[in-house]
């Protein structure tokens, strides 16, 4: 249940930043964008699973999270907040603000949500932070 409820939370806010990002500027494609970095960003996910448990997948396994517990390491690449200055300053830079801006929002939506759904420290949706804590579930997250 907890999986469905963050994910439904997550696609809800990513159809939100692309509504906004669509009445900015009139562009189908901020559906998209803010889909891919609000949504479909939890695809990393799977990078820390196969990295964990090898070429062999299980839907129930990889649904309960389990794998981070038995490894006690959590990479998570691109739930960082890095990733969203980065974003951001591409967005002030381009000219293509309807491609950054969605990116932007999903993306920082979607960290928002993490950090009200997981017990996470402040520190956890930092790369550099998950880095310093040599990416350690128990020293990133509260459980």
């Amino acid at each position: 249940m907890y999986f469905l409820t963050t994910e439904f939370g997550h696609l809800a806010l990513s159809l939100a930043a692309g509504y906004v990002c669509f009445r900015l500027y009139r562009r189908m494609s901020s559906w998209v964008f803010s889909l891919i970095s609000g949504f479909l960003v939890d695809l990393d996910h799977l990078f820390d699973y196969f990295v964990f448990r090898g070429l062999q997948f299980d839907l129930g396994d990889f649904i309960s999270s389990r794998y981070y517990h038995d490894t006690n390491q959590v990479y998570i690449l691109l739930h960082s907040w890095e990733l969203v200055v980065v974003l951001c300053v591409l967005f002030i830079f381009s000219k293509k603000k309807y491609i950054f801006c969605p990116l932007v929002l999903g993306l920082a939506l979607h960290l928002v949500w993490d950090h009200l759904t997981n017990p996470a420290y402040w520190r956890t949706y930092f790369l550099i932070g998950r880095y310093l804590e040599g990416f350690t579930l128990d020293k990133l997250f509260a459980y």
